[in-house]
């Protein structure tokens, strides 16, 4: 299905490129701000998720021809969520008391990606400036991952008195479950790479002779679960995980005319 989907959106590019007569070739950059988070399929759904925010930025660069344009570039994107459990006993003696302790995980996953969009862009309205509609695919290739937070437990101590301790993880929890990486082995987590669905309105704007000021809101859905199959095997997980994300960016793009020649 991933590679039927990213085959079809790159012949719909290419194709429409092809028959279209091209105006200029542009280069630029990106950033913004990123709010994500997790959505759960089967498994994990009582889990409490917030967004959690982080940054998106690199290089970009396409094609436009009239008021089409096929995007593409490379950025860093930050992705994860703050994931709250449910308050339940876990098999874990945090105090060494003897007993399971009874309490809940407030944990903080930061996920680093490095993003490649496939984007074909439409102006709406407007010759230079104008509403802008871009739909496509991105492919997340996963660099590293981070897990912090903290564990709060209720402690019932010989007399009946109930004391609330609150433990870091990185206290309490081996740094190979804090370090679960990206790839194919048992103990990696997250899938290598996985591929999303972007639906970007925005408006641009010309700047100067020939740059352009584009403001995006990013609607990036994961079509894939974002657990190494591997992984899932290992430690009997069984539902499917996906990233979501929503962010604004600010791009600017300069371009270079066909007809007029490479002009700066």
């Amino acid at each position: 299905m991933k590679k039927l989907t990213i085959s079809c959106a790159l012949i719909a590019l290419f194709t429409i490129s092809a028959t279209a007569q091209t105006n200029s070739v542009f280069v630029g950059a990106t950033g913004g701000y990123n709010f994500s988070n997790f959505r759960y399929q089967d498994q994990n759904e009582d889990y409490i998720n917030t967004a959690l925010g982080g940054v998106v930025g690199g290089a970009t660069f396409g094609v436009r021809f009239n008021k089409w344009a096929i995007i593409s570039g490379i950025q860093f994107n930050q992705k994860g969520a703050n994931v709250e459990t449910p308050t339940e006993f876990f098999d874990r003696d945090f105090n060494n008391d003897g007993y399971q302790d009874y309490g809940y995980y407030d944990l903080k996953e930061r996920l680093n990606y490095l993003t490649v969009p496939i984007m074909l862009r439409f102006q709406l309205f407007g010759e230079e400036s104008g509403l802008t509609l871009g739909a496509g695919v991105a492919l997340n290739f996963g660099l590293n991952a981070d897990i912090s937070g903290k564990f709060q437990m209720l402690d019932f101590t010989g007399d009946s008195r109930q004391i609330i301790s609150e433990f870091d993880i990185e206290d309490i929890m081996s740094p190979a479950f804090l370090d679960y990486g990206f790839g194919d082995g048992l103990d990696d987590e997250y899938r290598k790479m996985e591929a999303s669905f972007v639906l970007s309105p925005g408006f641009v704007t010309p700047v100067g002779e020939r740059g352009k000021l584009h403001f995006k809101l990013n609607l990036d859905i994961g079509m894939e679960d974002s657990y190494n199959n591997r992984f899932k095997d290992t430690f009997g997980i069984f539902g499917q995980r996906f990233n979501h994300s929503t962010s604004f960016t600010v791009s600017y793009e300069h371009h270079f005319d066909f007809e007029a020649g490479l002009k700066y």
